[in-house]
């Protein structure tokens, strides 16, 4: 139970603030009495339970039910991109940076969801595309980058987009293992299927022209997405 778990670490805390003590009467007299207050709770505990269900009693207890496991589906499993083909720049490469930005919102839980924004700068034309969301993580917006910013190439063109993001880098380049942004993911590969993709990891805030651009885009979205809210 999760009540006995606190005590027995309440407890232990106790032992290690007196371990030098050598009153072991002191701390025998003490032990007894946390044994009584451990019996009286024992039959509280018990008694309240008697009234519900016993899959509510088993959770209550800390065991959760097989019942209780979220189903997952197949097309959830992880799984890593193909292997990239070899790479080269032609003079028809578009080049792109793109960055995501997530602020948290006031009442923060400690989760990493937040107001997100996405933002990316086409080098040649210095052309911006951005958005934002009022649910999202920080890899979700810097993947959300990259897919809307490949929306705005043709098929079969080849471009190289440029990151600060590792999660993007090491999951394209480096076929890093994808546990979680399934649907994202999947969107990608659709348009990565048409056209031939480089990613390029570059170090965020480090004064790249485009980067520091598509990072402001981002952050300015998110403010915006969280203003809004």
């Amino acid at each position: 139970m999760q009540t006995l778990s606190l005590i027995d670490r309440v407890i232990q805390g106790w032992g290690d603030a007196f371990s030098y003590s050598n009153d072991t009467k002191t701390l025998d007299k003490i032990d007894r009495n946390i044994d009584k207050k451990i019996i009286r709770f024992r039959k509280w505990y018990s008694a309240i339970t008697m009234e519900i269900s016993w899959k509510n009693r088993r959770r209550s207890g800390g065991v959760c039910l097989l019942s209780d496991i979220e189903t997952k589906y197949l097309d959830e499993l992880p799984f890593r991109l193909e292997k990239r083909k070899r790479y080269r720049m032609t003079k028809n490469t578009i080049i792109i940076s793109t960055d995501g930005s997530v602020v948290k919102p006031d009442s923060y839980d400690g989760h990493d969801k937040g107001f997100g924004g996405w933002g990316a700068v086409f080098h040649d034309s210095d052309k911006a595309v951005y958005g934002n969301s009022i649910s999202a993580t920080n890899n979700q917006m810097e993947l959300m980058a990259v897919i809307e910013a490949l929306k705005n190439t043709p098929n079969k063109s080849r471009v190289r987009i440029r990151t600060d993001s590792r999660y993007v880098s090491n999951t394209i380049q480096k076929q890093a293992m994808i546990r979680s942004n399934f649907k994202l993911w999947k969107e990608f590969i659709a348009i990565d299927n048409q056209r031939r993709i480089d990613v390029e990891w570059v170090r965020g805030h480090s004064g790249d022209q485009h980067n520091e651009r598509a990072d402001a885009l981002a952050n300015n979205q998110a403010m915006l997405a969280r203003d809004s809210y």
